[in-house]
């Protein structure tokens, strides 16, 4: 069983810390970056989301528009 990854999330700064993550997943040779922006954006660059899913991950992800779905959401 792979343990899970929890992200502790700050939308402001657009960092985070994990509670909770495999180490050898916790390096940057894997794409793993500190800020979340950054990561979200490696998981395309590394092939980790099918690559005609791409344009609308990056939608949904991009923490510009998840703060404002937040905000308007009153979350």
């Amino acid at each position: 069983m792979e343990p899970e990854k929890l992200p502790e999330d700050k939308l402001e700064s657009g960092e985070f810390d994990i509670i909770k993550m495999d180490v050898l997943e916790k390096d940057a040779a894997y794409g793993f970056s500190r800020n979340l922006q950054t990561w979200l954006v490696d998981f395309t660059k590394y092939h980790m989301v099918y690559e005609d899913d791409i344009e609308m991950f990056l939608e949904k992800t991009n923490l510009h528009a998840l703060r404002e779905h937040f905000e308007e959401n009153n979350m």
